[in-house]
């Protein structure tokens, strides 16, 4: 081979090398991979919440917005690697965590994603000097079963110091058996750092998965419209005694179709006992072998707090029997959860006498005619249990 030729082949081997560097720099960038490849919100999420919108596969970088047309408000979560309402946690790290596990008022719905309970409780962390890695594995519309399950993935992923699980009133136990919960834990899968990330990209493709982006997808309707199959009223007349505004908004998915007769359900769960001592065991017993330590946070329902929701709920709810939730005998969630807890030594906090004593200053603690917490009511919330939360056995050894 001639000098000439031999330089010629130098250059295009270097061209190819340039190339290949290239094309691995921008699939790096443009196309990131979570250090867990088989663990995903979309596993632990109820299949009645909009299935339509997860049938594109992982919730990885996506986004939603959910809103309340009656309330004039929207928001859009942004959803990172493992789908949650979160930065990305690296696996190994030596900053203490803590795991806020919980449904929809853990995710933060109706807030901005700076006031939900976990950022807040991380702001107070910070600004008491200590250095902690606050994880949101909050799941809209879940419930105790999706709870365990997550819990048993994710522990062992991510070794928190501390689950905080927090509970609403509507969790009360399901009928399956507390033990299934707990087998079945799949093992985590680590990315192949050393697989060309074009070829994981093409081999994603070809498998029909979600490939994550470098920038969140754009948002699709947490409830989605009639006549999706998740819309309850796509198979049913939406009931005369709704108000038609509310009505048409459930329709479009802008309110959620699924609170009517909310008065009616809420005093139903408020009448339910929270007997979860065989899930809270099962649960200690469980995260104690990671060195995983549990708080236990109760989150009241509105109507518990305040009458003064009723008015609103009453356009799309037909009246309960009882006309006050304000009653010793629909107060006892609180109660019951304290007496569980203290027999497995469990830190319990129950929020009802810090939020209703705001209500009771003139405080608006939610939203009229959605469920959920203003952002200000988050906020608080966050600072509550972070400052409960250090006080309580064994937290003041995090520094």
């Amino acid at each position: 081979m001639t000098e000439k030729r031999r330089y010629r082949a130098r250059v295009w081997v270097l061209y190819i090398c340039i190339l290949l560097v290239a094309q691995e720099a921008f699939f790096r960038i443009v196309c990131p991979v979570p250090e867990i490849t088989n663990f995903n919100r979309i596993d632990y999420t109820p299949l009645q919440v909009a299935p339509e919108a997860l049938q594109e596969g992982l919730l990885s970088r996506a986004s939603y917005t959910i809103g309340s047309e009656p309330d004039d408000v929207e928001f859009v979560h942004q959803l990172n690697l493992y789908g949650f309402r979160d930065v990305e946690c690296p696996v190994d790290s030596s900053t203490p965590r803590v795991m806020f596990v919980g449904d929809s008022f853990t995710e933060g719905f109706m807030a901005d994603g700076a006031d939900t309970i976990p950022s807040s409780f991380s702001d107070a962390a910070a600004a008491s000097g200590r250095d902690l890695a606050v994880m949101n594995m909050g799941i809209g519309g879940a419930g105790l079963e999706q709870y365990c399950k997550l819990i048993r993935d994710a522990v062992p992923i991510f070794r928190p110091e501390f689950v905080v699980l927090v509970l609403y009133t509507n969790d009360v136990p399901t009928t399956v058996d507390v033990d299934s919960w707990f087998v079945d834990r799949r093992t985590s899968q680590r990315f192949n750092r050393w697989m060309p990330r074009g070829v994981d990209t093409v081999m994603r493709l070809l498998r029909r998965e979600g490939v994550p982006l470098a920038w969140h997808r754009p948002p699709f309707s947490f409830f989605s419209p009639v006549p999706a199959e998740s819309n309850p009223w796509s198979a049913a007349e939406v009931p005369a005694t709704v108000d038609p505004e509310i009505a048409d908004a459930m329709r479009r998915g802008t309110f959620n179709p699924h609170v009517f007769n909310e008065l009616v359900w809420s005093e139903g769960f408020l009448r339910n006992r929270m007997d979860i001592l065989p899930h809270l065991t099962a649960i200690e017993e469980y995260v104690s072998a990671y060195g995983t330590r549990v708080s236990l946070v109760y989150l009241p329902d509105r109507h518990s707090i305040s009458d003064a929701y009723r008015e609103h709920a009453l356009k799309f709810s037909v009246d309960s029997e009882t006309q006050s939730f304000m009653t010793p005998e629909l107060q006892g969630h609180g109660t019951q959860l304290a007496a569980i807890a203290s027999q497995l030594d469990t830190p319990f906090l129950d929020l009802t006498p810090v939020i209703m004593e705001r209500e009771e200053r003139g405080v608006r603690c939610y939203h009229d005619y959605d469920a959920h917490m203003l952002g200000e009511t988050y906020t608080f919330v966050g600072q509550t249990l972070y400052d409960w939360w250090v006080q309580s056995a064994g937290r003041t050894d995090i520094q």
